[in-house]
């Protein structure tokens, strides 16, 4: 048995506002959603239907100008990436360590995101955030399932007749995680797009063309949700607070060698937005009983 509560998200000023002052608004909250599972993950039942918790990304234009700026939540075949430590080398195939996974109910997270990095930083509350530390076993966890879950999905669409062992589909052949990675996976995930490969500034046909899906373009008064998948956090229980750490929206990115490298001021007649903004955090508490 699952016991869920969603938290209000709260809405917070960022301090030292410029002449756009209050002109955007990145919004955070919870919304639960019912959707069939093929996911044969414990505490999830296959082949049946399961209420699962989804974070919304608001996006608000309060100016009367047409603006366009770096997602805060960047999306990897539809999944958050999730930041890791080293993984303890082991033969067992990847959705068979994902069924074994620990339950973190009881325990409290931040989960901090930001424009200037793809990788949600999970930790615990209570972590010393000034010293060095080790990540959370919880990462692991999370990257686990939402890898195996983007696995799927690209299987679905380049060998739809074949699944991961997590999966249940009768009518599919199961493959292993490595076997679909060298023959199918590999070369579409080094074909994505990332910022921290590009040795040279964004031109206007590069943001309209291969990084369209990191930015976010917005009319006077318009608003746009990005819908994120919380189902990794839901299968392993805790309590979450979700928090855009960023103090403000920024003109560039870091590339090759950690280069400071910009993006161009006006795309399509949408001018790039730069400074503060209004943001909301948002938190859930999971436990398995």
């Amino acid at each position: 048995m699952i016991r869920f509560i969603t938290t209000m998200a709260i809405l917070v000023f960022m301090a030292g506002f410029n002449s756009y002052s209050q002109g955007l608004s990145v919004e955070l909250g919870v919304e639960w959603q019912r959707q069939d599972i093929r996911f044969d993950v414990p505490p999830l039942l296959p082949n049946k239907s399961a209420t699962t918790p989804f974070l919304k990304v608001t996006y608000r234009n309060l100016t009367e100008d047409k603006l366009y700026f770096r997602r805060i939540v960047a999306l990897k075949t539809g999944y958050p990436s999730i930041g890791h430590g080293s993984f303890i080398k082991t033969e067992m195939d990847l959705p068979d360590q994902v069924k074994r996974h620990l339950d973190f109910s009881g325990s409290s997270y931040n989960v901090d995101l930001s424009s200037l990095n793809d990788y949600w930083d999970v930790y615990n509350e209570l972590a010393d955030r000034s010293q060095s530390y080790t990540k959370d076993a919880i990462n692991g966890g999370l990257s686990k399932i939402y890898e195996v879950l983007r696995a799927q999905k690209l299987l679905d669409s380049l060998a739809p007749d074949l699944q991961l062992s997590c999966f249940s589909d009768p009518n599919k052949k199961t493959i292993q995680y490595m076997e679909a990675w060298n023959s199918y996976l590999y070369e579409i995930s080094g074909a994505q797009m990332d910022f921290a490969f590009l040795e040279k500034d964004l031109t206007e046909t590069d943001i309209k063309n291969a990084f369209q899906s990191k930015f976010v373009f917005l009319k006077p008064g318009e608003e746009h949700t990005d819908e994120i998948d919380l189902i990794a956090f839901y299968i392993l229980g805790g309590d979450f607070t979700f928090r855009v750490i960023d103090d403000q929206l920024r003109g560039y990115f870091v590339g090759v060698d950690a280069e400071l490298l910009e993006f161009p001021s006006l795309v399509d007649g949408y001018k790039l937005y730069k400074g503060t903004f209004l943001t909301s955090s948002a938190g859930i508490k999971i436990k398995h009983e």
